[in-house]
C-alpha cells in the first residue's frame, strides 16, 4: 500500500471519496497522534524575581494593569477587555486590523503587518502573565484584593538551558495533546491511475 497522507476526518472522507471515484482502491485507518509542547518558567515572589533581574519594566506595566482592572471586571472576558485597554487604549483597532472580514492582512504593507503582528503577540504574552498571576494568587474577579498584589507569586517563561536543573524556582511542564487523524493509503495495483487525477486536486 502507498501512503497518501494523514488528514482530519472531514478532509480524509473527501479525499478518499474523490480517489474512489477516480478508480483507486483506498483504505482509511484511524490514528491517535500525540503532539507534545515543553515549557519552562521561574515561579516565585516578585521580590525574588527582581533580585534575580527577571522582573522587567514590561512586567511592572502588566502588574499595574492587573491592579487597575481586577476589582472592576465581573467576567473573564470583561477582565481581558479592561486589562488590554489599560495597557493599550487602541488595542481594539489593532485587533480589527487582523480581522480578515474587515481588512485582509495582504492589503497591508510589510512594516504595518509586522507591527500589527508584534502588537498582537504582546497582548497574548500580557494576558498569559495576568491569568497566571490571578491563578497563582487565588484572586477572584470583583472581590477586594487587599495587599495580595503587593508582592504576589508570578511566573516568568525561561529557556531551561539557561537555568540550573536544581533551581528551586524552576518549573518545567510537558503538555501532550492527543488528536485523532486518518491515514489514507492506496493499493499499489491502482497507483498508475495517479496520472489521471485532476491537476487541481
Amino acid at each position: 500500500m502507498f501512503k497518501v497522507g494523514e488528514y482530519c476526518e472531514d478532509e480524509a472522507k473527501s479525499i478518499a471519496s474523490y480517489l474512489r471515484d477516480a478508480g483507486f482502491k483506498v483504505d482509511i485507518k484511524g490514528l491517535v497522534v500525540a503532539r507534545t509542547d515543553f515549557t519552562a518558567c521561574l515561579q516565585g515572589k516578585i521580590s525574588e524575581m527582581k533580585d534575580r533581574g527577571k522582573f522587567s519594566l514590561k512586567h511592572e506595566c502588566f502588574l499595574a494593569a492587573i491592579k487597575a482592572t481586577v476589582e472592576k471586571a465581573t467576567t473573564e472576558e470583561g477582565f481581558r477587555d479592561l486589562f488590554l485597554t489599560e495597557l493599550d487604549p487602541d488595542w481594539r483597532n489593532t485587533r480589527d486590523r487582523l480581522d480578515l472580514g474587515k481588512r485582509s492582512t495582504e492589503e497591508m504593507d510589510e512594516e504595518t503587518r509586522k507591527n500589527v503582528g508584534k502588537s498582537f503577540a504582546g497582548y497574548i504574552v500580557a494576558l498569559d502573565f495576568a491569568e497566571n498571576v490571578l491563578n497563582l494568587n487565588d484572586i477572584t474577579l470583583v472581590e477586594p484584593i487587599g495587599g495580595r498584589l503587593d508582592d504576589p507569586l508570578v511566573s516568568i517563561p525561561v529557556n531551561p538551558i539557561d537555568c540550573s536543573p536544581d533551581d528551586t524556582m524552576l518549573r518545567e511542564r510537558l503538555d501532550v495533546d492527543m488528536k485523532k487523524e486518518y491515514e489514507i493509503t492506496i493499493d499499489e495495483s491502482s497507483a498508475h491511475l495517479f496520472r489521471d487525477i485532476d491537476e487541481e486536486f
